[in-house]
């Protein structure tokens, strides 16, 4: 068991270079968009940021898919 010596500090990950990011969400959105072709281009991409992003970065959001078939964030 850890001695209290003070307040925790809240470990936060290093966000990935917007170069990095930005390939990683274009190769991630050639594979998925077939898969989901109703889905709006802009969601899609939005989704794909949320989900690349280091956790810790405080950048995430949860997302659910509805009975009819859209999503909810």
């Amino acid at each position: 068991m850890r001695k209290s010596v003070g307040p925790r500090r809240k470990r936060r990950a290093k966000p990935i270079d917007s170069a990095t990011l930005g390939a990683q969400i274009e190769e991630a959105r050639v594979r998925v968009r077939p898969l989901l072709p109703d889905m709006d281009e802009q969601s899609l991409i939005t989704i794909l940021a949320s989900v690349l992003q280091p956790f810790g970065t405080g950048k995430h959001f949860l997302l659910k898919r509805r009975a009819d078939g859209g999503f909810v964030f």
